[in-house]
């Protein structure tokens, strides 16, 4: 995978405990880099709504265009592994993200700080139920956020369609994914995998090409 390091100093994947010209970081530099993550993830669960896929728009703003952390490739990777393994695809990927950044440190702090909010607001609900549940109000709103989410999603799409479909092979696999997922019951794990083998067929493997 590519990896990048922004203004903030986080290193290529692979590097968890190194800081810049490979030197091994400090109980205090990894502590700081810890809080860090768990601050951009915490806010990344505070403006993720609509479900896991909402998050990729959030992740894409806070992880590149704003860090320079880690390129497109990259984040497309990192989605396909959260979405291939058992567990939920938002906190595989915060984990996954946490530990190439800081290794298990930052993979737990990635964790809390994407889940905070979630639990917070489900503690609310649960405490307040019966008063949500019976309210117009919030009834109709939560219909404008289920709309609105639609748009995020696509936008985020739309802004990883090109590293991700990125020859005409690609485009095959691309179509023929679709058309499983809108008109059959494939599950989406075998969905993945039949994907891999694909590109492993398709587009082969060149020496000394980690891609």
């Amino acid at each position: 995978m590519n990896g990048g390091k922004g203004s903030s100093g986080a290193p290529d994947g692979g590097r968890q405990n190194q800081g810049p010209g490979g030197i091994p970081l400090t109980r205090k530099e990894r502590l700081s880099r810890a809080w860090e993550i768990f601050v951009v993830m915490l806010r990344t669960g505070l403006f993720t709504f609509g479900g896991g896929w909402s998050i990729v728009s959030e992740l894409e703003l806070q992880f590149i265009a704003k860090r320079g952390w880690m390129t497109k490739e990259d984040l497309l990777d990192y989605i396909s592994i959260g979405k291939s393994i058992p567990g939920v695809m938002v906190v595989n990927l915060g984990v996954l993200l946490g530990y190439r950044f800081g290794g298990p440190l930052c993979a737990a702090a990635a964790a809390f700080g994407l889940t905070l909010p979630a639990l917070a607001v489900i503690a609310a609900v649960a405490l307040f139920y019966e008063n949500i549940r019976t309210n117009p109000y919030i009834a109709k709103a939560l219909s404008g956020v289920r709309a609105a989410v639609i748009a995020i999603i696509f936008n985020a799409a739309r802004k990883l369609w090109k590293p991700a479909v990125a020859d005409g092979w690609c485009f095959l696999l691309f179509a023929a994914a679709l058309f499983f997922c809108v008109f059959t019951d494939l599950n989406l794990l075998v969905l993945v995998l039949t994907g891999a083998a694909a590109g492993l067929i398709l587009k082969g493997v060149k020496p000394n090409d980690p891609r």
